[in-house]
């Protein structure tokens, strides 16, 4: 898929899912035209239930993306805010992993985890 659309400036691709950002809406129909074209000359096609077209925000890979800012997705907002207190160092584990994925917008996240990261450790209780 890289490949295919490595070249368009306004076009990327994150595993299964291709991503068109562009400036206008006129620019977007022709990313849109080009990247269909392509997807055809290569006998590839979009599946239409899981397209979203002319959006001004998507939710992709965990991040609410609108006009260029990438933000939280408020479905793992609300799962870090309801999170129970963890008893076992797996539930510790999984709610570090869990904030750590939002770590770009926790100030000081690893100071403010290393407590946390502290009872995974070998020993600790």
């Amino acid at each position: 898929m890289r490949k295919l659309i490595d070249d368009l400036d306004d076009v990327d691709n994150y595993v299964e899912d291709i991503i068109v950002h562009t400036e206008t809406w006129e620019g977007h129909l022709v990313a849109l035209d080009e990247l269909f074209h392509r997807l055809s000359e290569a006998k590839l096609t979009a599946r239409p239930t899981r397209c979203v077209m002319g959006a001004k925000a998507i939710e992709v890979i965990g991040h609410q993306v609108s006009e260029g800012i990438r933000g939280l997705q408020e479905e793992n907002v609300r799962k870090i805010e309801g999170a129970t207190r963890p008893k076992t160092k797996k539930q510790v584990r999984a709610f570090i992993g869990l904030t750590g994925y939002y770590r770009d917008f926790i100030p000081n996240y690893a100071a403010k985890a290393a407590p946390l990261t502290d009872l995974t450790k070998k020993g600790a209780k």
